[in-house]
């Protein structure tokens, strides 16, 4: 989506400036990633552990 805003000249929110929205992709990006990384941390903790699950 941040492609997308980027590639556009004309205004695109009458609230947010282009770079305000860039940055807003940014962020929410940022925090995805985080949130995958965090997941995928937690599901290896989990299939380490499955072996003293009875």
């Amino acid at each position: 989506m941040g492609d997308r805003y980027a590639a556009h000249a004309y205004p695109l929110s009458p609230k947010e400036s282009k770079g305000e929205l860039l940055r807003h992709c940014r962020d929410f990006m940022h925090a995805y990633t985080k949130a995958a990384e965090e997941a995928e941390a937690l599901a290896k903790l989990h299939h380490e552990q499955e072996p003293a699950i009875p």
